[in-house]
């Protein structure tokens, strides 16, 4: 074990921001399945554990994650983040079955393949309106410019929120992953997720409200009508549901949009394979070895259930499990020449958007996103070029995605 990796250290720095691969390595080979103190739980790191964690909702809860995190709070403080508490207490992706399977099933209602197949023309529109504000500018910043605003107004059209709010909705969420994101004392990221909770939670009620009134022809609407007998969707459960699905649906396609275009520019033998012979099957195997290499989602939380000794541990109930995506998917012992980039890597399965009953379901509409995105930049300019090879990583242990991407570039 090399002295200048330890596991009790190195979480959160600049070092750990620009390339966390070496590191995770490092612990895997060490003890990859590892009480972190810094953390307050248990990080695991290969692919089999953390597969076996995310497919093992009887286990490993994804209830009560948000309490598990402000467990660390004393009880005054606690109670005055209520708000979030009861908050992430509620939706799809922060329950188990059979609840989980009961959101899943009304809200898969409002998020079909039809749905998504019938997106392609909005979506290719978008891609070529927001190249062509690029105008003759030879320098753009890829992040700011492409890959957040395609993914953003995307989800904002379907759900039927005007376009323009994509900006304030966009800094609630990254408001509202302070204490994921795990670079702030506690105390002060619970306190700015509240503010920005309080503030969306008020934005979604109107709109909610106006969809109850005068429903339209969005995915809001549908949402607010979708029904399984006589259930349906509750207020808290539809502000949890618009919410997860405005944060899923522009952060982890931005993050793919930048992290293929950055590993493609460095790795210029890889981008001329595709710009050769563009299309699919290729430009899938493609997306699906970014998605691998550098997975957007670097990292999702449960709760042990019970006393249990899984992996040759001894986990207690309320526990907190951090399962790595990022470092499984380039876990050696599942993948052969992990950390070298392969657009023709077969088989490649990757973990990215998680596994089991919490298997993304927005993962159809970012892969056709993405699809149409570097068709789009492949067929319109001949080459691209780093402004500078340092790059400045979101500070983020939750996400992987360049906080900006300047490139120039060279029309054809």
């Amino acid at each position: 074990m090399s002295p200048s990796i330890s596991p009790t250290r190195h979480w959160y720095t600049p070092e750990y921001f620009a390339d966390p691969y070496p590191f995770f390595e490092e612990l895997r080979q060490l003890e990859p399945v590892h009480w972190s103190e810094p953390l307050g739980g248990w990080v695991l790191t290969g692919y089999e554990a953390v597969a076996e964690v995310l497919r093992s909702p009887e286990h490993f809860s994804s209830a009560g994650r948000m309490a598990a995190l402000l467990a660390g709070l004393s009880e005054t403080e606690q109670a005055h983040f209520q708000p979030v508490i009861d908050h992430f207490s509620v939706g799809m992706i922060r329950s188990d079955p059979p609840d989980h399977t009961r959101l899943r099933r009304l809200i898969q209602k409002a998020f079909t393949p039809r749905i998504v197949a019938e997106s392609r023309s909005e979506i290719e529109s978008l891609v070529n309106e927001l190249l062509a504000r690029w105008g003759d500018r030879r320098e753009v910043d890829l992040v700011e410019d492409f890959a957040y605003p395609l993914p953003a107004n995307v989800i904002c059209r379907m759900l039927g929120l005007p376009p323009e709010d994509s900006r304030r909705i966009h800094q609630w969420t990254l408001g509202m992953n302070s204490v994921i994101a795990g670079t702030l004392p506690l105390r002060e990221a619970a306190e700015q997720m509240q503010r920005a909770l309080l503030e969306l939670q008020q934005y979604y009620r109107q709109e909610i409200a106006d969809r109850r009134r005068a429903p339209r022809d969005d995915l809001m609407s549908l949402l607010v009508a979708a029904e399984d007998g006589q259930d349906r969707l509750n207020e808290a459960e539809l502000i949890s549901t618009a919410e997860n699905l405005f944060s899923a649906g522009h952060e982890t396609t931005t993050s793919l949009i930048a992290n293929g275009v950055l590993t493609l520019l460095k790795h210029p033998e890889q981008l001329q394979q595709l710009t050769e012979s563009p299309g699919a099957p290729g430009f899938s195997m493609a997306i699906e070895e970014i998605l691998r290499f550098e997975s957007p989602v670097q990292r999702q939380t449960r709760v042990v259930r019970y006393d249990c000794e899984p992996f040759g541990q001894q986990m207690r109930q309320g526990q907190l499990v951090f399962v790595m995506i990022g470092a499984a998917n380039r876990d050696p012992a599942h993948c052969d020449r992990p950390d070298q980039f392969d657009i023709r890597r077969h088989p490649n399965q990757h973990i990215a958007f998680g596994a089991g009953v919490h298997f993304c379901i927005g993962a159809p509409l970012a892969r056709l996103e993405a699809e149409i995105a570097f068709t789009a930049l492949l067929d319109r300019w001949q080459d691209f070029q780093l402004v500078s090879e340092e790059v400045d990583w979101m500070k983020s242990a939750a996400l992987r995605c360049p906080a900006a991407l300047p490139i120039r570039v060279r029309g054809k």
